[in-house]
């Protein structure tokens, strides 16, 4: 959700004073065209750059409409107000080359989101691009191999190209935030660990992170062990086949169970 600073001072500011008497409107009614016309250039002039946009247009996204103040007002005034507010800087070039009109301080206020916004993109892209598979083809149009891009964007790190594809081949789509976390992992946890835990979330059909990152926690507290080296509950009512594959300590333990729950049953 995209939003911009406002504050209290706004109101009696001299130029919010200046901008509503351009208008010929009151203070209330000139703050939100304002505040309207700063949303609209967050997706619209998100340089804060103005000058190739018809004024008749700025006015009207404003939802400034001359008429609910009179006919000899015109929508253009809205950019002349915004300029004499200072709102809207106006630059001169000589008289060959027309103004330019830039949002004022944009940089300092909606600017900062706009930056944001491009970070953004920025990250998701390169965490998309490791994982990006293309198919080469021959002219004849066949297919010759796949190529894995991860191994080659990532060779510096390959510990993290294989995180990130056992993640997107098993549990679901990668994401820029689910690559981030899977950084930290790499830093946390071996890799033999993560390709035991997303093993046991697919089995239970938890294809989530949380549920991954609940079990390499508890590998941490409980110590690393796969699910065929831990030891089967005992139950005193499990067929004597399931002592088959057991080991001998395993067996052993098992059989004491046994005893020591008949013992209790006949006393």
């Amino acid at each position: 959700m995209a939003w911009t600073e406002s504050h209290q001072s706004l109101l009696d500011h001299r130029k919010t004073l200046c901008f509503a008497r351009e208008l010929g409107v009151d203070q209330v009614t000139a703050i939100g065209h304002l505040h309207i016309f700063w949303w609209w250039a967050l997706d619209n002039a998100p340089d804060g750059n103005i000058t190739k946009i018809d004024p008749d247009d700025i006015a009207q996204a404003a939802r400034y409409h001359a008429n609910d103040i009179g006919p000899e007002t015109s929508r253009v005034n809205f950019l002349s107000a915004l300029v004499a507010a200072q709102f809207v800087d106006k630059k001169s070039h000589g008289a060959d080359r027309p103004p330019t009109f830039h949002i004022h301080d944009w940089k300092q206020y909606g600017g900062r989101l706009c930056a944001a916004r491009a970070a953004h993109r920025d990250r998701m892209r390169r965490a998309r691009a490791p994982l990006e598979k293309r198919t080469l083809q021959k002219t004849t149009g066949q297919e010759i191999r796949s190529e894995d891009l991860s191994s080659r964007c990532l060779k510096d790190d390959t510990k993290f190209a294989a995180f990130c594809t056992l993640y997107e081949n098993e549990i679901g789509p990668l994401t820029g935030l689910i690559a981030d976390r899977l950084k930290e992992f790499t830093n946390d946890y071996p890799l033999r660990w993560f390709e035991e835990a997303v093993k046991i979330a697919v089995a239970n059909g938890k294809r989530k992170l949380a549920y991954i990152e609940g079990v390499l926690k508890n590998y941490r507290v409980e110590g690393f062990r796969t699910e065929e080296e831990k030891e089967p509950e005992y139950d005193p009512n499990d067929p004597p086949s399931l002592m088959d594959g057991l080991t001998r300590r395993q067996r052993d333990q098992r059989e004491r169970n046994r005893q020591l729950h008949n013992g209790l049953s006949e006393d």
